[in-house]
């Protein structure tokens, strides 16, 4: 899936329909990736795992790439749409106790996943890191190739584990659940357990589930990060163009960080730009991206571009600490001018 194609599904499946009227049947909109001809299929969701969604018609079971869906409607608990409104007023906080009843009040397995999923990004948006990890790891008990490794809780950012999380790493890190396993290991990387983490996320970068394992190789990065050289950046280039691209923001931001300590700024900001285009529903880590790369184009002298993403940090990115960097910028900027 390109860029372009990856975008349109993903913001798809962030605003998915809402009906409020009572409703026997779901409707998926499809797309073809070649083609701007839509069509609509109904029927009734009887599960949905990795990127396979059932849908049955008249006594049949079809599967249904959902790459190519770009609309779903059908009916959700009545909490979910106001807890819908509040995630797009980006009141994340807000958003948490409607989605806790929606998925309680949900019986179909595929559609509490989904609720799971937007708690995951309000988790994660509000700094629960913990939650965000129980809930995540929930739901790829269920379905080892979720759709929803784009949410995976990992610390690209903040790396040191506090509270839960320090307490349940080690534990995770002895699962036999790959899953469980990257979770411990990568949040014990920068702590007394580094070498145990180390052979983990080895051991994982081999695996056979693709979303894992490129999340465990692009993790294994944080151990090269200070001293990368050359040869190892094109080394990065080349891995992370073989990741699946759901799961490459974090590789990204890696890349990126080891780009502007080699005087790379315009392909920093380049990757930097990437991971706040593609991956909006990283909330957290594109506002980190947004502010490393206003400082990049300040440094480079090019001012009024890094103006323009402090702005846009203040406008949409206000709950995260970069807000309040972000608007003493603009204050020192303004005063200079």
């Amino acid at each position: 899936m390109n860029d372009k194609r990856f975008n349109i599904f993903l913001q798809a499946m962030i605003t998915l329909s809402l009906a409020g009227t009572a409703w026997s049947q779901d409707v998926l909109v499809t797309q073809g990736a070649n083609s701007t001809d839509k069509s609509k299929r109904q029927g009734v969701i009887t599960e949905w795992l990795g990127h396979q969604i059932t849908l049955e018609q008249s006594g049949r079971a079809r599967q249904i790439d959902s790459n190519t869906v770009v609309e779903i409607q059908t009916k959700w608990p009545d909490s979910y749409p106001q807890a819908m409104d509040l995630i797009e007023q980006r009141r994340f906080d807000e958003a948490v106790e409607p989605l806790q009843t929606a998925i309680n009040a949900e019986t179909r397995p595929w559609a509490q996943r989904a609720i799971g999923g937007k708690l995951i990004e309000c988790y994660l948006s509000t700094g629960n890191e913990a939650l965000a990890i129980d809930e995540f790891v929930a739901i790829a008990r269920d379905d080892p190739n979720t759709r929803f490794y784009n949410l995976a809780p990992l610390p690209w950012v903040s790396t040191v584990a506090m509270g839960n999380i320090s307490r349940h790493a080690d534990a995770w890190m002895e699962s036999a659940e790959p899953v469980e396993k990257l979770m411990g290991a990568a949040w014990s990387l920068s702590g007394p357990q580094r070498k145990t983490a180390i052979a983990a996320l080895k051991e994982l970068s081999g695996g056979q589930n693709s979303s894992v394992a490129a999340l465990a190789k692009s993790q294994l990065w944080r151990t090269e990060s200070v001293s990368v050289r050359s040869d190892t950046l094109r080394r990065w280039k080349s891995e992370l163009n073989l990741m699946p691209r759901p799961v490459r923001a974090g590789a990204y931001l890696m890349l990126a960080d080891a780009q502007a300590r080699h005087k790379m700024e315009d392909e920093a900001a380049t990757n930097l730009m990437r991971i706040a285009v593609l991956y909006p529903e990283q909330h957290g880590l594109a506002a980190t991206a947004l502010y490393r790369c206003a400082n990049l184009r300040q440094n480079a002298g090019h001012t009024d571009e890094s103006r323009t993403l402090w702005a846009e940090i203040l406008r949409n990115y206000s709950n995260t600490i970069w807000a309040k960097q972000a608007s003493a910028h603009l204050n020192e900027s303004n005063s200079k001018n």
